[in-house]
């Protein structure tokens, strides 16, 4: 007798790989609440009445677009607004910080890697730290992760120091 096939856990809502972190979060929460307000109050002007309407992200229209919602529909906001609420207040965040400005292509696998590889809801703040010369640090709730080059230094240095004593001894290097 065979084992039962284990079908992949479905997600109802797709975070898109645009949204990076927590900033990003906010900042399309923000947007969402702004157009909110807008089209509330303009159901409560007159017809006729010209009110400026806010400006919008590709960011924000690209996650209703990947959710299959629509940002006219009253219903459709309601639902996002609760969702990037519960996940502004609960999603994982991991911080990673490298020494330089990180592409954000490259940020964008990382985000995909870890969303499809850790948890579909995983934020990833991103930060500089000129003391990682090469690689990154990584930091979760509970850990941490020092992929940095001078961290393999420090933890290969006895290795180094052998061969600079073998040279020293036979003076070719070859030692």
């Amino acid at each position: 007798m065979s084992a039962p096939a284990i079908e992949p856990k479905k997600v109802a809502f797709k975070l898109s790989d645009r949204v990076v972190g927590t900033t990003d979060l906010r900042r399309i929460l923000h947007e969402l609440e702004t157009i909110d307000d807008f089209l509330y109050q303009a159901n409560l002007r007159p017809p006729g009445t010209s009110l400026p309407p806010p400006k919008t992200t590709k960011l924000l229209a690209d996650l209703f677009e990947h959710n299959g919602a629509q940002i006219l529909d009253r219903r459709s906001r309601e639902n996002m607004l609760t969702v990037l609420k519960k996940l502004a207040a609960k999603a994982p965040v991991m911080h990673i910080s490298f020494a330089v400005e990180a592409n954000p292509v490259f940020i964008e696998k990382i985000v995909a890697w870890a969303r499809k590889n850790i948890n579909p809801y995983v934020l990833l703040d991103v930060g500089l730290q000129p003391s990682v010369i090469v690689g990154c640090n990584l930091r979760t709730t509970n850990k941490v992760f020092d992929m940095s080059l001078r961290n393999r230094f420090d933890t290969s240095k006895y290795i180094l120091n052998e061969k600079i004593e073998k040279m020293g001894k036979t003076g070719d290097g070859n030692g």
